[in-house]
């Protein structure tokens, strides 16, 4: 079962495998103006801020099984689209430098995500690889896609900064889009016979 801790876990290999720079962190923190590093590298910030179904890819088919005493009906996962925001907080005590920090690291990230659609289990560190191995086999990937969504627009990305009581910052949307499984499984014995009593022609009335 994917859950949304593994794909943070994910996304930080991903990332991890991907930047050059080694004075970094990444964390998963609502994008506070405290957020401060305390081993003096600099904090990528990927926050998880809304969740939707995808309908466009929806599956309602459920898969049918059976053993040798019981058939078993198991619904189809669940395609979820998950927006992040990414932020960057440079370790620096200096405001020019500190800007200067949190942009360059933009610099190494923008690259990554705009030119990658998916992230493949060649990507990740091998203890991830499980996590491929749940997907549909024709496709093993996940897609990613670098947005800025519709309900962001006007004043909904101010109210996000606002509701955190942080000063406007440099961000990059991204949506992951994943199935995540329920566990819903309907389970009943297989009927191996069935016996009908026929009355004769006569006695029907």
């Amino acid at each position: 079962m994917i859950t949304l801790n593994n794909l943070n876990d994910l996304l930080k290999s991903f990332f991890e495998l991907k930047i050059v720079t080694q004075s970094y962190k990444i964390v998963f923190y609502p994008p506070l103006k405290n957020n401060i590093s305390t081993d003096d590298k600099t904090l990528i910030n990927i926050y998880l801020f809304d969740i939707r179904e995808n309908l466009e890819y929806k599956a309602n088919k459920w898969e049918f099984t059976r053993d040798e005493r019981r058939a078993y009906r198991e619904k189809p996962p669940v395609l979820l689209d998950l927006f992040y925001m990414i932020t960057v907080y440079g370790a620096s005590s200096n405001i020019d430098s500190k800007i200067e920090e949190e942009l360059q690291m933009l610099s190494h990230l923008l690259p990554i995500i705009y030119d990658k659609s998916y992230i493949i289990k060649e990507e990740v560190a091998a203890e991830f690889s499980s996590i491929f191995e749940q997907l549909d086999e024709n496709s093993p990937k996940i897609p990613i896609e670098s947005i800025h969504p519709k309900f962001l627009d006007e004043q909904g990305g101010f109210q996000i900064w606002s509701s955190f009581e942080q000063h406007l910052k440099p961000a990059i949307y991204l949506k992951l889009t994943a199935p995540i499984l329920f566990d819903t499984l309907d389970t009943g014995a297989i009927v191996l016979e069935k016996t009908m009593n026929l009355n004769p022609k006569g006695d029907c009335d």
